[in-house]
């Protein structure tokens, strides 16, 4: 174990601030950057085991490659001996757990953390890295209200996987027969039983965060830790344990989340924030939780939605009224859309305000050379099943306006289709 004020390379090392399974993690300080840092100390079986040594610095190379505002960032490794350490971003603040100890949580806040811990965990699984061991202690809570996820130390980097897969093939470590690596009342019921963990384990962890933060209990909680897996496996969740003024789209993601069946479980964590987003439309949070702001584009986006409608009416007043049968399908980026609202499709609409534009924009009128086809369509709320206001497309220089299902979206930049 470093004392403190002996040095590891250009670190100087300060104090010892946490400690667990994967090593201890001290406070140090970089003199060449002249900054504080966070440094783990991993076991002394790392620098004697070449394959354990080599998928270290393999996966932290994967871990330093994420960029992304609710992950603490890691800035490289230090190899003195035997000793081989991980350096990171150091995170003032308190983390989940003792946040929710000192006080229960506002639903605004709980859906705000929520909201960019599905973020931080989306980007990581983008780029092929699962956590595998996330729970509140692993998520520290700026003052600000800025979420960051810490210690990806059971993370597993995705293996002869494009950038972008949503699920992995990486088999649950073990560090010894046995004994499995992760937090009991955290880990997914694949995890337990030693099978194949992916970014639906993380989703079940997720899970289990947003009901402790809503209800201020783990949600498997035991005496000992085989109790705590057993419960994992065959115990259903009290759901009259939540709020009652909790709403009905995070209920239903509490349900998605946490299916112990993990090919009838959610997926991806994009699919979190949609139904967060909702949440916080109908709870009126999103306008003013600190740990959520909007950014310019945001807000720039919101007021061409106004714009948009805006035009819509004006349109629709203006233009020579006729009877244009509504098309039985239409076209989307070479893509076919039915023209249905179906259970599924509904739950992917995103909050009110959502809107799609074809790659070519909203161009009447487009240069010659280019496909006329482009299309919008803005889901407003208070209307049944989420119908679309109005519609419009423009194709061969003519216009027609329709009021039909929502048929696509754009969310963040980018697309995700409504149909499999």
């Amino acid at each position: 174990m470093p004392i403190p004020g002996t040095r590891l390379g250009p670190y100087e090392i300060k104090a010892l601030i946490g400690q667990g399974g994967m090593g201890e993690v001290y406070r140090a300080r970089d003199t060449k950057l002249d900054r504080d840092v966070a440094i783990k100390i991993l076991p002394a079986g790392f620098a004697t085991d070449p394959e354990r040594l080599a998928r270290f610095e393999r996966e932290a190379k994967a871990l330093a490659s994420l960029n992304h505002p609710n992950i603490a960032h890691v800035y490289g490794t230090e190899d003195a001996g035997l000793t081989r350490a991980l350096v990171m971003e150091l995170v003032e603040g308190e983390d989940l757990s003792e946040r929710l100890a000192r006080s229960p949580l506002a639903l605004a806040d709980a859906l705000a953390i929520a909201r960019q811990i599905a973020e931080g965990m989306q980007n990581a699984h983008d780029h092929g890295i699962i956590h595998r061991d996330l729970k509140p202690a692993n998520i520290k809570v700026k003052v600000d209200g800025t979420v960051k996820i810490l210690d990806f130390g059971l993370a597993k980097m995705v293996e002869a996987s494009p950038v972008g897969s949503l699920l992995s093939h990486a088999p649950t470590m073990m560090s010894m027969p046995g004994s499995l690596l992760g937090t009991a009342a955290y880990m997914s019921p694949e995890q337990i039983k030693g099978q194949t963990a992916d970014a639906r384990s993380d989703v079940w962890a997720f899970g289990c965060i947003l009901f402790e933060m809503l209800t201020r209990r783990t949600l498997f909680a035991a005496t000992t830790t085989s109790e705590i897996l057993a419960s994992v496996l065959t115990t259903e969740p009290d759901w009259r344990q939540l709020p009652p003024d909790t709403p009905e789209p995070v209920r239903r993601l509490l349900r998605r989340c946490l299916q112990k069946n993990q090919t009838n479980r959610l997926r991806a964590m994009a699919d979190a924030r949609l139904d967060i987003d909702e949440a916080q439309q109908l709870d009126g949070s999103a306008a003013h939780s600190p740990a959520m702001p909007r950014s310019r584009i945001e807000r720039l986006a919101w007021a061409s939605i106004v714009a948009l409608l805006g035009v819509a009416v004006l349109a629709l007043g203006v233009w020579p009224r006729r009877r244009v049968p509504a098309p039985a399908e239409v076209r989307f980026d070479s893509r076919s859309i039915p023209r249905r609202t179906t259970d599924s499709v509904r739950r992917r609409l995103g909050r009110p305000g959502s809107c799609l534009v074809t790659r070519n924009r909203l161009c009447r009128g487009a240069p010659a050379g280019r496909d006329r086809r482009c299309g919008l369509s803005v889901l407003v709320s208070g209307w049944p099943f989420g119908c679309v206001l109005c519609g419009w497309v423009s194709q061969a220089a003519r216009s027609r306006w329709w009021v039909g299902p929502h048929i696509g979206k754009s969310n963040g930049g980018s697309r995700r289709d409504l149909e499999p």
